[in-house]
């Protein structure tokens, strides 16, 4: 069994071994341990304000206890949702059930408090959305 799956893992190129490390497969986005590994070198190339925003989904838990496929569904449609309100450079990771981790970068002071707000509602209606 052990040999079989190290003869797998040299199959894989160094692409797919960190995807299979630094992506959520459920959100395909970045995960807890990328944030973590990442924060430093991304707090170094910071030019000017940033915003950190910790996102959860309210009610989660009842969501996944009608099934978990449900529960599932829902964290893949909120990701997709949410990166897709984010600018090119922005970063969003899932840091671990309903839990992610949205970084906006290269902004003022003034606007990363009007941004965070945007976004916070833009993902409330995108959300309503079928």
């Amino acid at each position: 069994m052990i040999e079989v799956r190290q003869s797998q893992l040299q199959s894989l190129s160094q692409h797919e071994i960190e995807r299979l490390v630094y992506v959520d497969p459920l959100s395909q986005l970045p995960n807890r341990r990328y944030v973590e590994e990442s924060l430093p070198n991304l707090l170094q190339k910071l030019d000017g304000t940033a915003l950190f925003c910790f996102v959860d989904i309210d009610r989660f838990k009842q969501a996944n206890q009608i099934s978990y496929a449900f529960g599932d569904s829902l964290l893949s449609a909120f990701s997709q949702r949410l990166a897709s309100l984010l600018r090119a450079h922005d970063l969003v990771c899932r840091f671990g059930g309903d839990e992610f981790i949205v970084i906006l970068s290269d902004l003022s002071a003034a606007d990363a408090s009007m941004q965070g707000q945007a976004i916070c509602e833009r993902l409330l209606a995108r959300m309503q959305e079928p």
